[in-house]
């Protein structure tokens, strides 16, 4: 049987390019915590080398350079959740047959299915990513990650430099030897996930409503999907602008993260994903490490209680607030999904009806009308002792128009 951490890291990938990346390989049988990185075929070396039955033993999923940090990330090999169900007193043999429920309409079917002991890891095996898709990437494990949720999927699971329990060691809080599954060891490309992820639609228009959690009307946007939409609304607005936010450029900033901290990113994962935004969105000029500092760490100190009952981490910023932070003008709203005020929600709504009230002469209206009444005055006729509500309701109209009938 194939080496499941061939696959992972493997020595050259489909695309024929050698592996330039080093996995990490963690040991803890000392009392301490003792890491070092390897290329490919001396870390496969390394492996088979270890004593059987190792207790505690990890490794990296994705690839580095000479250390497992963010910005020594080389290539991103797997999207993965590591399901807690100890926490939910379920069976691995309930997860699955709950999983493969939700193969090819919520995901697809995960390439490797690793039991660390006390839980399950779903790893879907990618042709490599670069660093510059970390965007892309870390998207995709948020939307994992609560696609799963109610199966025990860990939210702080979802960092690039994750390390996950060494197959055929042991681990030591439930005494059992960990071990992989392969379902299918061909890798596939990322953009295979692109339809599963919530497409953010510009035509669903909901009318306004005052409500409780203050955001957006909740048939039109998930947690998930409303903190994506800002980021996109961001995105957006930095190309509007041609990539000029002098004046905003802290606000701008901080907002992103916070949108990211809401998603449950940790701090150096959001904070790698922004540095790369920021020299795209941002232009050329360089961010002092105050104004860095002061911009986007403070979602991560505060939280709130959202609309669901959820802790969730970050501030809770309005629409409002953030439009007004930002100066972002009408015209500009009119080329954005969210961060806009009720005047254009009021607007979109109006243009949605109008072509279907143009259909309608004015003609046909007053015909329309003059039949209600000569219904209703009839129903009365009939019906002399009845109420005005009983007369609408026969008519199928409002009680105004019945009042309105009978006084003309």
């Amino acid at each position: 049987m194939q080496n499941p951490l061939a696959l992972i890291h493997p020595e050259t990938y489909p695309s024929g390019r050698i592996n330039n990346g080093k996995a990490a390989l963690v040991r803890t049988d000392s009392g301490k915590w003792v890491e070092k990185l390897y290329r490919q075929k001396k870390f496969l070396t390394e492996y088979e080398n270890l004593p059987p039955a190792l207790p505690d033993a990890y490794f990296s999923i994705n690839s580095f350079g000479h250390r497992r940090r963010i910005e020594n990330l080389v290539n991103l090999n797997c999207f993965h959740t590591d399901l807690d169900l100890y926490g939910l007193f379920q069976t691995p043999e309930f997860a699955l047959s709950e999983i493969e429920k939700l193969y090819h309409t919520i995901f697809p079917p995960p390439s490797l299915i690793y039991n660390s002991g006390r839980g399950l890891w779903l790893l879907w095996l990618l042709e490599p990513m670069p660093r510059q898709a970390l965007e892309y990437w870390a998207r995709c494990q948020s939307y994992l990650i609560e696609k799963l949720g109610h199966l025990g999927a860990d939210k702080k699971a979802c960092d690039a430099t994750r390390v996950m329990r060494l197959p055929n060691t042991l681990n030591s809080k439930c005494n059992k030897l960990t071990y992989f599954t392969v379902l299918d060891p061909n890798p596939v490309r990322a953009e295979i996930f692109r339809p599963y992820l919530p497409q953010i639609s510009q035509t669903r228009i909901q009318l306004p409503k005052k409500q409780k959690s203050g955001n957006t009307h909740p048939k039109l946007f998930s947690p998930y999907s409303l903190n994506w939409a800002i980021i996109d609304d961001l995105e957006k607005l930095a190309e509007m602008r041609g990539r000029s936010l002098m004046g905003h450029r802290e606000l701008y900033l901080f907002i992103w993260r916070n949108c990211l901290a809401q998603l449950n990113y940790e701090p150096e994962l959001s904070a790698q994903i922004l540095r790369d935004k920021a020299m795209i969105h941002l232009g050329t000029e360089p961010l002092s490490n105050k104004e860095w500092t002061r911009s986007t760490m403070s979602p991560y100190r505060v939280g709130f209680e959202n609309g669901y009952g959820n802790d969730v981490m970050g501030y809770k910023l309005s629409h409002h607030w953030i439009i007004n932070a930002l100066n972002i003008t009408p015209t500009e709203q009119g080329e954005l999904k969210t961060l806009i005020s009720t005047e254009e929600k009021y607007r979109r709504y109006n243009d949605k009806r109008r072509p279907q009230r143009s259909k309608q002469s004015r003609a046909e209206y007053l015909q329309q009308k003059d039949s209600a009444y000569q219904l209703i005055r009839e129903l009365r006729d009939a019906h002399p002792n009845a109420t005005a509500q009983q007369i609408a309701d026969l008519a199928k109209v409002s009680r105004r128009t019945v009042f309105n009938a009978l006084k003309s």
